[in-house]
């Protein structure tokens, strides 16, 4: 939960399918999707809640834990990381992986 995951790759059009299990602790828990900063060229295309698929509009809010998939570029991940989930999040998790 609160990691970008990379699940499909579009060969032609240089962008990636991405989802994220939006953590309880991220800024935007309860934000309609239409005010979310979203990045520059990232497109949120579906959210998946309690077993539903639900088309993404402006006055939607985002909850914990729902599944969010974007379409974005590589260079546009990192950035959509750091809206969703949290720094010490992403920190404990670095930690975690280099053995601290």
């Amino acid at each position: 939960m609160g990691d970008l995951v990379r699940l499909f790759t579009f060969r032609k059009g240089n962008a990636n399918l991405v989802e994220m299990t939006l953590p309880d602790d991220s800024p935007y828990v309860g934000t309609p999707s239409g005010l979310i900063p979203w990045p520059e060229n990232c497109a949120l295309v579906t959210i998946i809640r309690d077993g539903q698929v639900y088309t993404p509009a402006d006055e939607e809010p985002i909850e914990a834990g729902d599944e969010l998939l974007f379409v974005v570029p590589d260079d546009v991940e990192p950035e959509l990381q750091r809206i969703l989930s949290p720094g010490p999040r992403r920190a404990d998790a670095a930690a975690s992986l280099r053995g601290g």
